[in-house]
């Protein structure tokens, strides 16, 4: 709400607080909401700046949510692109590593979990969701593929192992910063995982699940908190 609109599309403060109000009158509890790099990383310098404008309209809408006692589904960034194109409309500022897919995944963690840290030191307490980006599957199943089986599909989208290995990253720099346990981490968040993109399982066990979902549950079930479809969440057993 509070971050500038380049079109001078602005908001007075008479309609955001409108708008809050209406979301605490419907009920909401809950909101997500984009948030990337660009937020706190100059460009000229390459320096980070966690007191920027933008980092203090986000900072002001975070408080602005917890005063309605609404929490906070914050993306860990907002596209698995940025894992692997350096000029992304959403990049992984001062995070991606060309060809080097571990170091920026550690980066980017690192650079969330300050993130984190921040929201705290500012008085930010309601943000309780980690969502570990936006539909990370960049690529859907051929028909060629319908003969393969889910279980052998590991490398049929090539986010399988970037979403793995960027999600497992921020989970471990959270452990290592003893905040693990405020956060509750919601993946994979795929697009359309058990229609149109889906692969059957060998023994029928499965219809129509699209691999990244399937290996989410395979290989991330150990630090997934809420596992989240397209359009609704359950929690993990």
């Amino acid at each position: 709400t509070y971050i500038n609109d380049k079109m001078g599309r602005n908001y007075t403060e008479e309609q955001a607080q409108l708008e809050f109000d209406r979301l605490d009158n419907m009920g909401v509890d809950i909101v997500r909401t984009y948030y990337n790099e660009e937020y706190a990383y100059n460009k000229e310098d390459g320096s980070w700046n966690w007191e920027s404008d933008d980092m203090k309209a986000v900072y002001k809408w975070m408080k602005e949510m917890q005063k309605r006692d609404i929490s906070v589904a914050c993306n860990s960034g907002w596209s698995m692109r940025g894992a692997y194109m350096s000029d992304y409309w959403a990049s992984w500022y001062g995070c991606y590593v060309e060809g080097d897919l571990q170091t920026t995944a550690k980066n980017h963690a690192n650079w969330f979990i300050k993130s984190l840290n921040q929201f705290r030191a500012h008085g930010i307490n309601n943000v309780d969701y980690v969502v570990l980006f936006t539909e990370p599957a960049a690529v859907g199943t051929s028909e060629e593929s319908y003969s393969t089986y889910l279980e052998d599909a590991y490398d049929l989208d090539p986010n399988v192992e970037r979403w793995l290995v960027c999600s497992r990253a921020i989970h471990d720099a959270l452990v290592k910063d003893g905040t693990r346990n405020l956060y509750q981490l919601v993946g994979p968040n795929n697009d359309d995982p058990m229609e149109t993109k889906g692969l059957k399982s060998k023994n029928g066990a499965y219809n129509l699940m699209h691999p990244l979902y399937y290996f989410a549950l395979k290989y991330a079930s150990d630090f997934i908190d809420v596992v989240c479809l397209q359009c609704c969440m359950f929690e993990a057993e």
